[in-house]
């Protein structure tokens, strides 16, 4: 009766090759199964990524549309692109067919640059601060003190939007040319753009049968780090020319 129970037992029991061959079995069929998941999660890091880009973009459009549709329109040179620090602030500013500015008139007094190629650098807001009748008045009715209101603070950093306001000279047969900073600010806080930042080129600018500018294509590149994630081409359209 023992030896039958012995036996019996031997039988129901697993072998040492039986076990490296399950386990080579699980081994494989894991493998498999990472193989397979892996590329649809990178599918969908991917699908979330350009779905998330893709809204970033979409709001900063619908913010420069915004923007240039309350443009100041009164001579064929009051909208122009230019390129960050190439001949931007100059008596006698050269127009490019394509670049990283937009300067548009918004009044008879004053014009704006659209851009988000380049950072505000902390000397402007020191030059703001240093005005002593800036510091006897309301000075925090600026945005530029909201921006540096702290250290290190993204928003003010390249591949952010950017709107900067300038008293403005030239114009109608002359470039508006920006001249004596006002202000700075940005459409949105850094908290829109998550992870992603922006990079904005200008080209194609349209004009009616007055020569007025009449629209300009622009293209938004959002970026996550060094990586182009989505790009959106739009176009801004500006007011109609003010009567005279």
């Amino acid at each position: 009766m023992v030896k039958r129970i012995a036996r019996r037992r031997s039988k129901s029991a697993m072998t040492l090759v039986e076990l490296v061959v399950a386990m080579a079995l699980t081994a494989l069929f894991a493998t498999a199964c990472i193989m397979l998941v892996y590329p649809i999660e990178k599918i969908y890091t991917r699908s979330t990524d350009v779905a998330r880009a893709q809204l970033v973009a979409d709001t900063v459009a619908d913010a420069l549309r915004a923007e240039c549709a309350a443009a100041y329109i009164e001579g064929k040179d009051d909208v122009w692109i230019g390129t960050v620090g190439n001949q931007i602030f100059t008596d006698e500013p050269t127009p490019a067919d394509s670049g990283t500015v937009l300067v548009i008139r918004k009044n008879t007094g004053y014009c704006e640059t659209i851009f988000a190629n380049d950072e505000i650098p902390k000397s402007v807001y020191d030059t703001f601060a240093a005005d002593s009748e800036l510091v006897n008045s309301d000075v925090t009715s600026r945005a530029i003190f909201r921006l540096f209101s702290e250290t290190n603070n993204p928003d003010t950093g390249a591949n952010y939007v950017h709107y900067g306001f300038y008293e403005a000279t030239g114009g109608k047969t002359t470039p508006v040319v920006p001249s004596g900073y006002y202000d700075f600010t940005n459409p949105f806080s850094n908290a829109t753009y998550r992870e992603y930042t922006v990079v904005l080129t200008f080209s194609d600018m349209g004009r009616d049968q007055n020569d007025m500018p009449a629209y300009v294509l622009c293209k938004i590149d959002v970026m996550k780090g060094s990586e182009l994630v989505y790009t959106r081409n739009t176009v801004l359209c500006f007011a109609a020319p003010v009567q005279q």
